[in-house]
């Protein structure tokens, strides 16, 4: 009877929340589940028990970070963002009449892990991005990066399956198996929101735009192209991942460009299969420089935030290979370009 299927629908939606508490595994990847499981009944307790998961960790004013609550600007708690706070959040007047303005969301000692997510705010980041890909084929940051990350001479054989976030239209992966050239990969995925845009637009030179990445090796006096298995993907990097699916992710220079960097760096960690390996860069903020706004840049994340992810997420070994601490780009000899000083690299093994 329909009377006995609701109950038997509330049942089930009960004994997931069960599961899901005993687990403990974070609320992005469990609603996703959850609502999988259920998605075919409009229910109002089995909706409500969905709510209740999706909420499990850090309630309607926080973000959920591999294993504890990072909250919005104006929130604290230690369970759920639920308590009003002053005391963690520094602002300027104009606040009082704009709080969706980039600076009304730092958060001292973090910084800005996150704007406003309105359509407005991230067209225009991504204005940016499209302007600078137009007149840039190669970033010229590359050979600066290079140096700091030594070459990935910690990468070891194979790569495996790659995913990589904010690939742009040139991608990271490209640059390191260009100067890596015996390293082996069985997959890459490219997740970019401005993938379509990248493909299509005449002014951008892509090194996807036969629909897979194509990697120039050198061998002797010739060149050789080699085509990498290829999925593309238009997307951003807040958007869920299936978790413990990849080998190797990159993530250089992403977050600056994100609405929320804590999202991201969750589905990051969850996203990586166990052992697996995290290629990480990007700038860093000053206090100072959190009273202003960016309009290319809206996450603006301080050294220490980065610092604290990497170290107590993640290994700087693999068995007997090291692989490459978190360290600053100013901190290495020859490195010139000024967005690198001011950025924090690792190699790590989750």
């Amino acid at each position: 009877s329909p009377a006995a299927k609701r109950l038997l629908m509330a049942w089930i939606a009960g004994l997931l929340v069960l599961v899901y508490i005993m687990v403990d595994v974070p609320s992005s990847y469990t609603s996703v589940t959850t609502r999988t499981a259920v998605v075919h009944t409009t229910d109002s307790t089995v909706s409500t028990t969905i709510d209740v998961v999706r909420q499990r960790h850090c309630g309607n004013h926080g973000s959920w970070l591999v294993d504890h609550c990072i909250c919005d600007f104006g929130y604290e708690g230690q369970q759920f963002c639920n308590h009003t706070s002053s005391s963690t959040i520094f602002r300027n007047a104009k606040c009082r009449f704009d709080p969706n303005q980039d600076v009304c969301w730092n958060i001292r000692g973090i910084g800005r892990f996150r704007v406003s997510s309105s359509r407005q705010r991230q067209q225009e980041a991504f204005s940016c991005e499209t302007k600078f890909w137009e007149t840039t084929s190669i970033p010229k940051r590359n050979q600066d990066q290079l140096l700091v990350f030594d070459y990935f001479r910690a990468l070891l054989p194979s790569l495996g399956d790659v995913l990589e976030i904010g690939a742009g239209p040139y991608t990271k992966t490209k640059l390191i198996l260009e100067n890596r050239p015996n390293l082996s990969i069985q997959s890459v995925t490219l997740v970019d929101p401005l993938l379509n845009e990248y493909q299509s637009n005449p002014s951008i030179q892509t090194s996807y735009a036969s629909g897979s990445l194509q990697v120039v090796t050198k061998g002797g006096r010739d060149s050789n192209i080699t085509t990498i298995p290829t999925t593309l993907v238009q997307g951003q990097g807040e958007d869920p991942l299936t978790p413990a699916h990849y080998d190797t992710i990159i993530l250089v220079n992403t977050l600056e460009h994100c609405s929320n960097a804590v999202t991201v760096l969750n589905n990051v960690y969850h996203a990586l299969k166990p052992g697996g390996i995290l290629i990480f860069a990007e700038s860093f903020a000053r206090e100072m420089e959190l009273l202003q706004s960016d309009p290319c840049h809206p996450i603006q994340l301080q050294k220490s935030f980065f610092m604290d992810y990497l170290n107590n997420h993640f290994h700087t070994s693999r068995d007997d290979n090291i692989l490459l601490a978190p360290r600053t780009g100013d901190l290495v000899d020859g490195v010139q370009h000024g967005g690198v000083k001011r950025s924090i690299f690792a190699i790590v093994q989750k």
